[in-house]
């Protein structure tokens, strides 16, 4: 929303004093046509240790006027109840990105980083990274890096660790019908001109069959098979559909005929009509990269459980973007827990009531500590550089 464009400024140079507190160096601001990223590094990590790019975002989701009453606190004035923080961006991202900076923090306080680490902090994840290219294009040496983790994430539920490994991506085009030259009132002519409503109708309703395929010529065209690992991933993952249906006000689920909602959800195609226009390109990543075998180990430890491995219908732009100008894979590492997860109707990362609970911060400071330090352990480095401790929540207010 145009008229947060300066509180969203005001949130990056926050950051850039948040994390010269913290110890990083040559904290700056990144130029782009749009809103600045912020940047930082520390590289004076033991030779031969790996660079690793931390990215996350600093916009949240706008509060729409006509939701501003079903949020029980005021939505920027963050509170702790009942165990668990509530406000705009507790969770996604500035919640899950304070865990990442706390970690660098703590280890520069005590021992030195085991790895190198940069700092990309993005201002336009919420509406789509417009600028996110051109930036990395221009800023590629500045930027490079060996891997790279992103806060931008979540955990299957507070007691399940898992790593998405692909993502659907998205193409997304604005449809127009045009008819007569100008508004013609339908009292007068109706019945006799070619009405542009009825036209889209008449398109919109032949995208689909029956059996809920795509009947859209080619559509189909270079889609994966669904192979026997990807299956094996799906089934061990916690899903309930039955209940989910509920919650959605759903008798069932709908879709494609010969596969199962996740399927449907993850691997296969989809045709939907919605609003808004926005471009991403589709991501797979093999299990074993360097900052996958990491986090599966970290997570292990701090879940109690062996990560699971599964896929999103959605896509995030800094994944397939970072491969593509830095030749590097990006893990997600993060805590929150997502929509599906949801308690009610009001909770989840971009729903009203926003919110994160405090264990769950907690957890992923301890997380992403350990993480540092794995990826230099898995990298080959001696295992030196204790984990350090994490300040309480009371010593970073």
């Amino acid at each position: 929303m145009p008229q947060y464009k300066e509180s969203v400024r005001e949130a990056g140079q926050w950051l850039v004093r948040r994390l010269r507190r913290a110890g990083l160096e040559n904290v700056q601001m990144l130029r782009t046509e749009g809103l600045p990223a912020v940047f930082a590094q520390w590289t004076r990590a033991p030779a031969d240790a790996p660079t690793l790019l931390i990215y996350g975002h600093y916009d949240v989701q706008p509060i729409y006027i006509h939701h501003i009453d079903q949020w029980p606190n005021q939505p920027f004035d963050p509170k702790i109840e009942d165990g668990e923080f509530l406000g705009r961006g507790v969770d996604d991202n500035k919640g899950n990105l304070l865990m990442a900076l706390q970690a660098v923090e703590a280890y520069l306080k005590t021992e030195e980083l085991p790895v190198n680490v940069k700092f990309l902090i993005e201002a336009e994840e919420e509406t789509g990274s417009a600028n996110l290219a051109q930036l990395l294009r221009r800023k590629r040496k500045l930027l490079a890096a060996d891997l790279a983790v992103s806060t931008d994430g979540g955990q299957i539920s507070a007691t399940q660790g898992g790593i998405p490994i692909s993502m659907r991506g998205r193409v997304s085009f604005d449809l127009e019908a045009v008819t007569a030259s100008h508004d013609a009132h339908s009292g007068f002519v109706g019945g006799s001109v070619p009405n542009a409503v009825h036209a889209l109708l008449s398109v919109l309703s032949s995208l689909h069959l029956p059996n809920g395929s795509i009947a859209v010529e080619g559509f189909y065209d270079g889609v994966r098979d669904i192979s026997d690992e990807d299956r094996q991933d799906i089934s061990a993952f916690p899903f309930d559909e039955d209940s989910e249906a509920a919650s959605l006000g759903l008798k069932s689920h709908y879709g494609e005929e010969g596969y199962s909602t996740l399927e449907r959800r993850w691997l296969r195609p989809s045709l939907e009509i919605v609003g808004g226009r926005l471009v991403t390109e589709p991501y797979r990543m093999p299990k074993d990269s360097l900052g996958n075998r990491a986090a599966a180990k970290v997570l292990k430890e701090v879940m109690g459980n062996d990560v699971l491995w599964y896929m999103e219908g959605h896509s995030v732009a800094c994944s397939n973007q970072f491969r593509e100008y830095l030749g590097i894979l990006t893990t997600q590492f993060g805590f929150g827990i997502p929509d599906y997860q949801a308690q009610s109707e009001m909770d989840g990362a971009c729903r009203n009531d926003e919110r994160l609970s405090v264990a769950t911060f907690h957890r992923g400071r301890r997380a992403w500590a350990m993480l540092l330090h794995e990826i230099a352990v898995q990298s080959g480095l001696p295992s030196g550089h204790p984990v350090p401790c994490m300040p309480s929540a009371e010593e970073d207010k």
